[in-house]
C-alpha cells in the first residue's frame, strides 16, 4: 500500500505545479510521462492485488487458442481475442498486465490531454480515486477506448467515435450506452426531454427489458451467469 501513497504524493506535487504553473510550461509533458511510467509499473507490475485477480489469472491461461479465448469471452471478443494475443507469445501473467497497463494509462493521459485544460490534476483525481477498482481488466480497457472516442468526437470526427463505442462495447457489455454522447450540442426542446424521462421510465418499470433479454438467447444466458456469480460471490 505504501508504494501507491507515495506515488499519489508525487502526482499531487506534480499537479500543484500544473495548477500554478511553476515550470509546468517546460516540464509538463515529462511529468506526464513519469506519471504513465510510474502507473504502469505499479499497477502493471503487481501481483495478487486487485479485483478478481484469479478468475482473469486462470482465464488468461486457458486462452490457448482463438477458439478458446472466444469461448471463454463470448460476449466481450475484443478482450478474448486481446488475452489470445498476449497469451500465443508468453505465458507470464505478468506480461500481460504490463501490456494493459501501458494501452490503459496510455489511452488515458492522452484522451485528459485531449478533454481538460489541467490534465496532470486530472490524472491525480484519477488514479486515486480508482484504486478500488484495480484489476477491473475488461471494465478499465472499456472505459479508456470510450474516453479516447470522446476526445475523437469533440473534434467532429463521428465515424471513429463509433469505432472506439464498437472497440470498447467488445471489452464490455455495457459500453453501448456511450453512444448517447453523438447527442452531445444538440438542442432538445424540453417537451422533447420529459416525455423521454417519462417513456424511459415507464419501459423500466414494466417487463420488457426483461422479455428483450430473455428473448437474446446466448448473451441473455451470459448477463444470467454474470448476476449468479455476482450474487453468489457477495453471499460468501
Amino acid at each position: 500500500m505504501e508504494v501507491y501513497i507515495v506515488f499519489s504524493v508525487f502526482l499531487f506535487i506534480f499537479s500543484f505545479f500544473e495548477v500554478f504553473k511553476v515550470g509546468y510550461r517546460k516540464l509538463g509533458n515529462f511529468f506526464l510521462f513519469l506519471s504513465f511510467f510510474g502507473a504502469v509499473l505499479i499497477v502493471g507490475g503487481r501481483w495478487y492485488t486487485g479485483t478478481d485477480w484469479e478468475v482473469y489469472e486462470q482465464l488468461f491461461y486457458e486462452s490457448t487458442s482463438i477458439k478458446e479465448a472466444l469461448t471463454i469471452w463470448q460476449t466481450e471478443i475484443g478482450y478474448g481475442i486481446f488475452s489470445w494475443i498476449i497469451r500465443s507469445f508468453t505465458d507470464n501473467y505478468s506480461v500481460f498486465l504490463i501490456i494493459h497497463a501501458v494501452i490503459f494509462y496510455g489511452l488515458i493521459i492522452i484522451s485528459f490531454k485531449r478533454l481538460v485544460p489541467y490534465p496532470q490534476t486530472a490524472f491525480l483525481y484519477y488514479f486515486v480515486g480508482g484504486l478500488g477498482i484495480v484489476g477491473s481488466n475488461r471494465q478499465l480497457l472499456a472505459v479508456a477506448f470510450l474516453l479516447f472516442g470522446i476526445s475523437l468526437l469533440l473534434n467532429n470526427q463521428r465515424k471513429k467515435f463509433i469505432i472506439s463505442v464498437v472497440t470498447s462495447f467488445t471489452f464490455h457489455a455495457t459500453a453501448f450506452l456511450g453512444g448517447v454522447y453523438l447527442l452531445l450540442n444538440r438542442y432538445f426542446s424540453k417537451t422533447i426531454v420529459i416525455l423521454t424521462i417519462l417513456i424511459v421510465f415507464v419501459i423500466g418499470i414494466s417487463p420488457l427489458p426483461l422479455k428483450i433479454f430473455g428473448s437474446l438467447g446466448a448473451i441473455s444466458e451470459h448477463f444470467q451467469s454474470k448476476t449468479d456469480a455476482y450474487l453468489n460471490s457477495a453471499k460468501s
